[in-house]
């Protein structure tokens, strides 16, 4: 039963990825935020069928992607129903990452760059070609808080 559900599942991610490109932007929105949802109850549905000894970090992940789902739904009301782009959002509250796990030590970015880390290196060049400032918060033990944050000009 569960290897045919995860197929089915897949088939239909799938069929829903080729029919968002078909609709409507509003329909296209409603999609997004549905699919968005069903990962996150799929993750939920697969950690109470297979029972990890470490539960706890796939019931943060699916809590994740449950955040993020409603920041989507909340932009989309936002753009396409209500007509206004609001910055600050309460949408962007959610799409805010951060986690309280181990952290790390901040290193230069040439550091990592020699290492072959490029993530956060392009992370942070993407934001400031952008006009924006980059921010890491971590230290070992302590988590990860990053932020982009740009100056948006209010409306004329």
């Amino acid at each position: 039963m569960k290897g045919t559900a995860w197929r089915l599942y897949l088939g239909t991610g799938a069929l829903a990825t080729g029919a968002y490109y078909l609709l409507p932007e509003r329909a296209g929105a409603v999609l997004n935020v549905v699919v968005g949802a069903s990962a996150a109850a799929a993750i939920a549905a697969e950690v109470r069928w297979h029972r990890p000894a470490r539960r706890l970090a796939w019931w943060l992940i699916a809590a994740a992607q449950s955040l993020f789902v409603i920041g989507d739904a909340l932009f989309s009301v936002n753009e396409l129903v209500l007509n206004v782009q609001p910055f600050p959002s309460l949408a962007d509250a959610l799409y805010l990452p951060g986690d309280d796990g181990v952290g790390f030590e901040p290193v230069a970015g040439t550091t990592l760059v020699r290492q072959g880390h490029f993530g956060l290196v392009a992370m942070q060049e993407r934001v400031e070609m952008a006009g924006g400032h980059f921010q890491l918060d971590t230290r070992p033990g302590a988590g990860v808080v990053l932020r982009a944050m740009f100056r948006v000009p209010p409306a004329a």
